[in-house]
Formats: structure tokens, sequence, C-alpha cells
């Protein structure tokens, strides 16, 4: 007898997802994929079991249905400031020894004031304090003025400005109405 894909999320803990072949997020050829795993090694354990596709799905705020991409992934999503725009930079553990050097002091000399320069540096310190604080598997996301947020560094699933993103799995072995 063969496991279903609703047997499958339900037996391991995972959520079961609505997907939806068209990219604006209107219903159409709707199929069920399972998102919610901790690393890709649990998700390509369950997909060599029951033959199923690891692949990418994304879905806005406000949508009922997750996007079935087709992208096929070997690995979590790897996380990155350039998803923030072009002012943003991580910082990982590593970085944290040389942030005064790198970060900081090149800078100082830049402002106009001592108000700008205090701002600058509050703003330094705490981006500091957040890199000394993350855990080994986060970056810390920020600006010139100041600390944005910390992230795991490799995910299976993120949001960020109204989009969301996971991996999955879905059985792409049938056709779809």
């Amino acid at each position: 007898m063969t496991t279903t894909i609703e047997e499958i999320a339900s037996e391991n803990g995972l959520e079961l997802i609505e997907t939806t072949a068209e990219r604006s997020g209107y219903p159409r050829g709707l199929q069920k994929a399972i998102i919610g795993f901790d690393t890709f090694d649990e998700a390509e354990k369950l997909a060599k079991e029951h033959g199923l596709d690891i692949e990418i799905f994304t879905k806005r705020d406000g949508w009922n249905f997750w996007y079935r991409t087709g992208d096929k992934v070997w690995e979590p999503f790897e996380r990155s400031a350039d998803e923030y725009g072009d002012d943003y930079h991580k910082y990982s553990k590593e970085d944290f020894d040389d942030f005064y050097e790198n970060e900081v002091q090149p800078f100082v000399a830049d402002f106009d004031s001592f108000e700008q320069l205090r701002s600058f540096l509050n703003n330094m310190e705490h981006v500091k304090d957040e890199i000394e604080n993350a855990e080994d598997d986060e970056i810390v996301i920020a600006r010139i003025d100041g600390y944005c947020e910390t992230i795991k560094a490799k995910t299976m699933e993120y949001e960020y400005d109204t989009h969301h993103y996971a991996i999955g799995l879905i059985d792409r072995n049938y056709e779809i109405d």
C-alpha cells in the first residue's frame, strides 16, 4: 500500500500545504505538498523513502495557495544581505574580532558633528553586540544606520517583505487536472 502525502506529513509532524500552478496564486491544478523541515537532510531522507521531489514553493501574504515553482534544490536556502538591498551588510561570528577596525574606524572622519558621530557609534555598537550574541549558524543584517535583524544563515523556509519561501516535498509522479 502506498503512503499518501497527507499521511507522510502527519506521521512526521510536518505542514501540509495546498499548491497551485499559477504564479499569481490563483487556484489552478491544485496539489498537496509538505513543508516544515528543520534540515535539508530530513527532507532528502523522506523524498528518497517515498519517491518525492524536493523543490521551492513561494507564497505572498494574503494568498491561500503556495505557488509550485518547479525549481528543484539540493541544499537549503543560503541567506544574504543582498536580499535586503545595496546598503545592507551581513556579519557572522567571524567578523566580531575585526568589526571595529573594518566597519567603524574607516568611517569616523566622515561625520560633521558629535551628534552624527555619536549616533553612528551607538548604531555600530548595537550591531557589534548582535554579532557577539548571534549563534554560530546565524548572520546579522545591518546598515550604516544600524541593526536590522538576525537570521539563520541556512534555512528551509523564510519570509521577507510579504513573500514566503519554503523548500518542501511534492509528488510529481502523476498528472494534475
